[in-house]
Formats: structure tokens, sequence, C-alpha cells
């Protein structure tokens, strides 16, 4: 409050609930769960004891249900720029070649 006045900001998309991360948190929590292998409870542990405040396993496991289409917007745009591109590499041979 400034002389009288009250201001009042506007909530982000990603703030749907009472208590909201935001995507910073929710691609943390996607990286423990998924690339480091972690059950939903150490996840959600490592969670509330980096951010010190609760994470219960349902905000977790919630995640996995809509991070697959998450990446579509991406994924298209590498496929559009592969077909744009006018050299593309995707040799994954892992043979050595004697010089």
């Amino acid at each position: 409050m400034t002389a009288g006045h009250c201001f009042a900001g506007e909530f982000p998309p990603e703030a749907r609930a009472l208590v909201s991360y935001g995507p910073n948190v929710r691609a943390a929590a996607l990286y423990l769960l998924h690339a480091e292998h972690r059950l939903l409870e150490r996840t959600a542990q490592a969670l509330s004891e980096m951010l010190g405040v609760p994470v219960s396993t349902g905000f977790v496991a919630s995640l996995a249900a809509e991070a697959p289409g998450a990446l579509d917007p991406f994924l298209a745009e590498v496929a559009e720029r592969l077909v744009a591109s006018p050299v593309v590499h995707v040799d994954e041979t892992p043979d050595q070649v004697p010089h």
C-alpha cells in the first residue's frame, strides 16, 4: 500500500491453484524423477528439502501426465530447422576410423 492506494498483480497462467509451482520447479521435479530415476517419494522429499516447503507425491505424479505434450512445440521447431538445413549430419556410428 502506497499513499492510500492498493496495488494488485495478476497471477501467471501457471498458477492454477492455491499452491502452484512455476516451470523451473516443474522441470526440476521431472528431471529428478526421470533423468535421475528417483522414486516419487524421493523426488518429493528432495524438492521439499531444496525448496523448504512441503511437496506432495501427488504433485510429482501429476507432472508425468502433463509432460509428454510439453515438448511438442520444441520438437516441431527442431524438425522444421532440420528440413530447412542444407546439411544434416546424423551419423551415430561409434566406430573409430584409423587415420
